[in-house]
C-alpha cells in the first residue's frame, strides 16, 4: 500500500504535513516559523504521534511553490533530501492544487524537483543606480 508524506510551506503563517494512504489520512500543521530549522522536527513528532516510519513511506509530495522564497526552499530541499536518503521519488505539488491529497496516489513522481518562486528573493540589498 502506498503511503506518501506530503510537506506544504506555502502558506505565511502556517506549514502543513500529512500522511496520506488509500485508507489513511492524518494531518498536522504548525506556525511557519524557523521552518529551516524546525521542519525535519516537526516531521519526526508527527510520525512519533501516528506512529510511523521513515520506511514506511514510498513517495514524498512537496508544494513547490508559490510560496515565500525561504520557507518554499527549505520545504522542497528537505523533502529533496529526504528522497535521496530513502530512495524513494517526490511529486511536485503546485500551492493552488493541493486541496486533493488522495489524487497523489496515482502520480508518478521524480528524484528531485525544484522550486518555483512568485517573485525574486529579497535577500540583498537593491543597488543604487547613479
Amino acid at each position: 500500500m502506498q503511503k506518501i508524506l506530503f510537506i506544504d510551506a506555502s502558506d505565511h503563517d502556517f506549514a502543513r504535513l500529512a500522511i496520506v494512504s488509500e485508507n489513511f489520512l492524518a494531518e498536522h500543521k504548525f506556525v511557519n516559523e524557523n521552518l529551516s530549522e524546525r521542519l525535519i522536527l516537526e516531521i519526526k513528532k508527527f510520525f512519533k504521534k501516528n506512529k510511523f516510519k521513515f520506511s514506511d513511506l514510498s513517495k514524498l509530495a512537496v508544494v513547490v511553490g508559490p510560496g515565500p522564497f525561504a520557507k518554499t526552499r527549505s520545504s522542497v530541499a528537505v523533502a529533496n533530501a529526504l528522497g535521496f536518503g530513502l530512495g524513494i521519488k517526490i511529486l511536485p505539488v503546485k500551492a493552488n492544487s493541493s486541496k486533493s491529497l488522495i489524487g497523489l496516489l496515482s502520480r508518478p513522481g521524480f528524484g528531485m524537483v525544484k522550486p518555483f518562486y512568485a517573485q525574486n528573493p529579497h535577500i540583498t540589498l537593491a543597488k543604487k543606480s547613479l
